[in-house]
């Protein structure tokens, strides 16, 4: 198995509301990947797709080429882990075993299996508990032991840290990753946490109301949002959207202008009104009056530690809010401050539709 691909899947459950659209995506490598977006943006109903639970789906999915239609959960080379962990009342030892038993494998194989998983899991001293009584975060680290060691060749995750406490989190979190890169697998992970996914993967899939808004690497997902939702739901804060027109030659924000980036201005000769997309890590702060520098209010700072801070701006006649990340020494909430937009980092996008302008 090295390639999944969606051809204009949806599905709705009542025949009314669709909770996934037109979904047209590949993942064409074993891999780390993330289906990233708020609660029921249709995450979980897309990975139940490919688990083969939902069978009634419009358009199709192939697994390697062969179409997934009709083939049942049993034949399909998955493995799943909850956002709750299931266990069985038995030891790790046989939570662990219990999927090899349908393999026609010797003890001394299977026992084998068994400690190589618990290697690599930590679980060595808990083998034989009772599993069910051990704690949230060890008992999903049981749950995932049992499922990397069916041998599939896709692992679905959907939310599986959401119920474990934050610190043993980042240490689940860390066991995940080293999995992840140690095997070589499909891991589809779902979750609404952006650090998870730059964690957890290499490719991320932003959704809302059930569609794929943008299926690219982190990076670039983060340099060049597709949608105006994805700018805002990647990045902490997210980035800054403004509302604009066509004013005097230049791109105006009702209490100031600056002018068209080079590359923008042909689409902005056609379109009076559009969106700007900014990063907050991308502005530049002055406590002293600058050259080509716009005056801004400071509302409220926050420490976000190790000297970065967020600023809370806003626009001289409070038509416009902006959020600026980065070592601001000296500047506190209530003071006025002057701000440099850079020209090249700025991004366009369509008013109606909100997707970037290419």
């Amino acid at each position: 198995m090295a390639r999944i691909d969606f051809e204009s899947v949806s599905y709705s459950y009542d025949k009314k509301f669709y909770a996934l659209r037109d979904v047209n995506i590949s993942m064409d490598k074993e891999g780390r990947y993330s289906l990233l977006g708020p609660s029921g943006c249709g995450k979980t109903t897309l990975l139940k797709i490919i688990a083969g639970v939902l069978e009634d789906y419009e358009g199709e999915l192939y697994f390697d080429g062969q179409n997934m239609r009709d083939v049942p959960i049993e034949e399909r080379s998955i493995a799943m882990v909850f956002q709750s962990p299931v266990v069985y009342p038995m030891t790790v030892r046989e939570n662990l075993a219990f999927p090899t038993l349908r393999e026609n494998i010797s003890a001394d194989e299977r026992g084998r299996k068994v400690a190589e998983i618990s290697e690599i899991l930590d679980l060595r001293e808990v083998l034989d508990m009772p599993a069910h009584k051990l704690g949230p975060a060890d008992r999903q680290t049981v749950a995932l032991g049992r499922s990397l060691i069916k041998d599939a060749t896709i692992i679905l995750l959907d939310e599986p840290l959401t119920s474990i406490e934050s610190e043993k989190r980042v240490e689940l979190r860390t066991k995940i990753k080293r999995i992840q890169e140690e095997q070589k697998k499909i891991f589809i992970y779902v979750t609404h946490d952006q650090s998870e996914a730059l964690t957890l993967s290499d490719q991320i899939a932003v959704m809302r109301d059930g569609r794929v808004l943008q299926f690219d690497s982190k990076e670039d997902i983060y340099a060049r949002p597709a949608h105006t939702f994805v700018g805002y739901f990647m990045g902490s804060p997210g980035m800054n959207v403004l509302e604009a027109k066509r004013q005097n030659g230049n791109m105006g924000f009702q209490d100031f202008e600056l002018p068209v980036p080079k590359n923008y201005k042909d689409y902005v000769q056609r379109n009076p009104r559009f969106k700007v997309g900014l990063r907050p890590e991308v502005i530049r702060i002055s406590i002293q009056e600058q050259k080509g520098y716009i005056l801004f209010h400071c509302e409220d700072v926050e420490e976000k530690g190790e000297g970065v801070r967020v600023l809370y701006l806003r626009s001289r006649g409070q038509k416009n809010e902006l959020k600026a990340v980065g070592r601001f020494a000296g500047v506190k909430s209530g003071m006025d401050v002057w701000v440099d937009i850079p020209l090249e980092k700025i991004l366009i996008y369509d008013y109606e539709s909100e997707e970037i302008v290419s």
